[in-house]
C-alpha cells in the first residue's frame, strides 16, 4: 500500500470503534506480500513496528507478577496463552499468560538478554553462551542449538521457514528453522548486541544494524534475505540499533543521539532528528507517528513523513532504553525511573502509570488487552 492511501486508510480507521480500529491497523501493518510468519517476536512483528493488533490496556491494574532469578533485559513474547522471556540467570522461562504461573524453564550457559521468538511450535532464544536455542514451546525440551561462536544477544526473526539472528562479533546468520542448519551468513564489520540490533524483515529485504560499542560509526545494512547479498548500507555517527519498517521507509536510532529515516529500496536519507541522548530504543511506527525513547530523558513522537516533532514526554533524571509498544491508540514505554507509562498516541497525554520494583529496560508487549513488561529486579508484570 502506498504512503498516501495508507495515511487515508489510517485516518478512516481511527474513526472506527477503538477495538476495531486497533485490529484493522495492526493487521494492515503485519501484512507483507510474499512473507509469512506464524509466530510472535520482539516488537510485535517482522517489521519491528511495535504495533500490536489488540485492544489496549486502559487501567494499569496489576493482574499478576512473577519473580525470576535475575535481572531481565529481555522483553516478553506472548503466544498461544503463554509468555516467553529470557533472564540474566541464564534461563528461558515459559509462563502462563493468564496467571503468571511458571510452565517450564530451560537453562543455557549464559545470560539471556535476547527476546524469544515463537514460531511453528518452537521458541528461539539466543544466549550469551554463544548459542541460539530452539525449544519445544509446550515442554521446553531442546529441539536443536546453533553455535554462533560469540554471544547471541540479538533477538531472532522467523520468516518462511528461516531464522535470522545476529551475534556479538558482527555476523548475521540465516538458519533453517526446523533443523538449525546454516543457509548463509553475512559479516557486518561491526558488533550486533542486545541493546544494539535485531534483524527486521520487509518483503525480500532483511535489515540489521551494527557498530562498535561506544564507537563513533555505525551502519544499517539491507540484505537480500534469500541469499544474504548486500543491497545497500546507510551510515550513522554511532552504533545503529534495531530498525522499524513502515510505508516504504526504515526508521532507526543510533548512539550518536539521532533517529534516522531512510528509503527502504535504496537507503537514501529522508530525514533525521536530534535528541539530547543516545537512542537505544526501537521506534514504534503506526504509519503516521514514529515514537521512540532516548537516554536524554525523553519519549518523542515524530511525524513519520517529515520527522517533525508532534509531542514529547520529558521525565527528569531518567533514561528510556525501553522500546515503545502501541495498541489501540495507546503507547506503552518504560523508564529507568521504574515507571511504565501509558500515553495517548495522538497527543502524548498520560493515561496512567505503573510503578515497578526496578528499572525498566525491557520493552512492553500487548496481547488481549493486557500489557506485559519486566524490570531489572527480575519481575515480570501483567497489567490490564
Amino acid at each position: 500500500m502506498s504512503t498516501v492511501p495508507q495515511r487515508r486508510f489510517n485516518a478512516y480507521a481511527k474513526r472506527l470503534p477503538p477495538v476495531l480500529a486497533a485490529l484493522v491497523l495492526g493487521l494492515l501493518g503485519m501484512v507483507q506480500p510474499g512473507v509469512s510468519s506464524d509466530g510472535q517476536m520482539f516488537h510485535a512483528d517482522l517489521r519491528r513496528t511495535g504495533v500490536y493488533p489488540t485492544r489496549p490496556a486502559l487501567e494499569g491494574r496489576l493482574l499478576w507478577r512473577f519473580k525470576a532469578g535475575g535481572q531481565v533485559f529481555s522483553s516478553p513474547t506472548p503466544a498461544a496463552g503463554a509468555l516467553y522471556i529470557g533472564c540474566n540467570d541464564a534461563n528461558v522461562y515459559a509462563l502462563d499468560a493468564a496467571t503468571g504461573q511458571e510452565r517450564w524453564r530451560f537453562p543455557t550457559g549464559g545470560r539471556v538478554t535476547a527476546t524469544p521468538a515463537v514460531a511453528g511450535g518452537l521458541v528461539y532464544a539466543g544466549s550469551e553462551d554463544g548459542r541460539l536455542y530452539a525449544l519445544e514451546a509446550r515442554s521446553g525440551q531442546l529441539a536443536w542449538s546453533f553455535d554462533a561462536g560469540s554471544p547471541v544477544d540479538s533477538s531472532a526473526a522467523v520468516a518462511d521457514g528461516t531464522v535470522y539472528v545476529g551475534s556479538l562479533e558482527g555476523t548475521l546468520y540465516a538458519l533453517e528453522a526446523r533443523t538449525g542448519r546454516e543457509r548463509w551468513r553475512y559479516a557486518t564489520g561491526g558488533q550486533i548486541w542486545n541493546l544494539g540490533s535485531s534483524p527486521a524483515v520487509a518483503g525480500d529485504t532483511l535489515l540489521i544494524g551494527s557498530g562498535v560499542i561506544a564507537g563513533a560509526e555505525g551502519h544499517l545494512y539491507a540484505l537480500d534475505r534469500r541469499t544474504g547479498r548486500l543491497r545497500w548500507h546507510a551510515g550513522a555517527g554511532g552504533p545503529v540499533h534495531t530498525a522499524a519498517v513502515a510505508g516504504g521507509a526504515a526508521y532507526f536510532g543510533s548512539e550518536d543521539g539521532r533517529l534516522y529515516a531512510v528509503r527502504l529500496d535504496d537507503g537514501a536519507p529522508l530525514w533525521s532528528f536530534a535528541t539530547r541522548g543516545r537512542v537505544f530504543s526501537t521506534p514504534a511506527v503506526d504509519g503516521e507517528r514514529v515514537v521512540f525513547g532516548s537516554l536524554g530523558e525523553t519519549v518523542t513522537a515524530l511525524d513519520a513523513r517529515t520527522g517533525r516533532p508532534v509531542w514529547q514526554l520529558t521525565a527528569a533524571a531518567t533514561t528510556f532504553w525501553s522500546s515503545p509498544a502501541v495498541a489501540g491508540g495507546v503507547v506503552y514505554v518504560g523508564g529507568n525511573n521504574t515507571v511504565l507509562y501509558a500515553l495517548e498516541l495522538e497527543t502524548g497525554r498520560e493515561l496512567w502509570r505503573f510503578k515497578a520494583a526496578g528499572q525498566i529496560r525491557s520493552s512492553p508487549a500487548v496481547a488481549g488487552g493486557v500489557v506485559y513488561v519486566a524490570d531489572m529486579d527480575g519481575h515480570v508484570y501483567a497489567l490490564r
